[in-house]
């Protein structure tokens, strides 16, 4: 249900990037803006977004200089 969520409101695209997911939801990550070892927090809308594999691969690299989208 989290998931579902999250799609809608998100509008089936990538928060970061903008681009459209809907036709591409191999290519796509619920993100969990606090760890996933938060267990109260795991499935909260408020603590995930929807982004593209590439956006997410960058969330968690270290050009991600300013910890956009972490917590």
């Amino acid at each position: 249900d989290a998931v579902k969520a999250v799609w809608k409101r998100d509008v089936y695209a990538c928060v970061r990037c903008s681009i459209d997911l809907r036709h591409k939801r191999g290519e796509c990550a619920i993100h969990h803006i606090e760890s996933f070892a938060n267990k109260a927090k795991r499935a909260q809308v408020s603590n995930l977004v929807l982004l593209c594999k590439p956006c997410h691969l960058w969330v968690h690299s270290r050009k991600n200089i300013n910890k956009e989208f972490l917590a």
